[in-house]
């Protein structure tokens, strides 16, 4: 399969805008379900992302979904009478769901992972 430089690096650059799978408790239960979870760069669109997977892993993606998250306001506390409140910053999850062959879910066990318990 002969590749484009040109198209090879710009797939490159929106490989490097995949940040990392989420691992939640939901996110295991819908990987039995052979549903991956990532989090990706708020830029990515869906084309961007399908032309990320079929060229990493020719048709074994079923269907792509995106879901923008807003920013969240949380309230810390540093002492007993004063009381601040920070801001978690928006992001993008890409619910990924893939064929019936597991085989490509050992993929994306490769990428770094961040544990959220929710």
């Amino acid at each position: 399969m002969k590749i484009n430089k040109f198209i090879l690096s710009s797939i490159i650059k929106k490989i490097n805008l995949i940040k990392y799978p989420l691992k939640t408790k939901k996110s295991e239960t819908l990987n039995k379900l052979n549903k991956v979870v990532l989090i990706v760069h708020k830029s990515l669109t869906k084309n961007d992302l399908k032309e990320v997977f079929h060229f990493l892993l020719p048709n074994q993606i079923k269907s792509i979904n995106l879901l923008n998250l807003p920013k969240k306001k949380r309230k810390v506390r540093k002492f007993k009478t004063s009381l601040f409140s920070n801001v978690k910053r928006s992001y993008k999850k890409a619910y990924l769901t893939l064929n019936s062959n597991i085989s490509s879910l050992f993929f994306f066990d490769t990428l770094p992972t961040v544990i959220n318990e929710e």
